[in-house]
């Protein structure tokens, strides 16, 4: 039996702080995804997301740079790991590579509360738009 070392992940969620670089074709950008865990103690279905960060590079950069926050997309890649140094700590940081894309849905529109009310800003725990 060979030995087999395979790096594919599909990842499906919603866009968070996109941001993309045109002098380096460079795309980078979170992912939120939420799931379903249960609570041991009460067995209550509570929701987690996750914010994984992923990048691009060249033209994929350059087509996923038109993506907003808020857009549902269902990536393909691969996981890379760096180690790195920091004030003498040392740190590892873990991302996604993507090598293609799918926008499953547009952005929602943000709605605009009437005038008359005071804006206040609201804190969901839903994910994230």
């Amino acid at each position: 039996m060979t030995n087999k070392c395979v790096n594919n992940v599909e990842l499906q969620g919603f866009i968070n702080y996109p941001n993309y670089k045109e002098e380096s074709k460079y795309f980078s950008a979170s992912i939120c995804i939420s799931t379903l865990h249960k609570n041991r103690q009460t067995n209550e279905e509570m929701k987690k997301q996750t914010f994984i960060p992923v990048c691009s590079f060249r033209d994929v950069a350059k087509k996923m740079s038109s993506l907003q926050k808020g857009c549902f997309v269902k990536v393909n890649g691969k996981i890379d790991v760096s180690r790195y140094e920091q004030n003498g700590e040392k740190k590892i940081s873990t991302k996604m590579i993507v090598e293609k894309f799918e926008l499953l849905e547009e952005a929602r529109p943000q709605q605009q509360e009437p005038q008359q009310q005071p804006s206040s800003p609201k804190m969901d725990d839903d994910c994230p738009f």
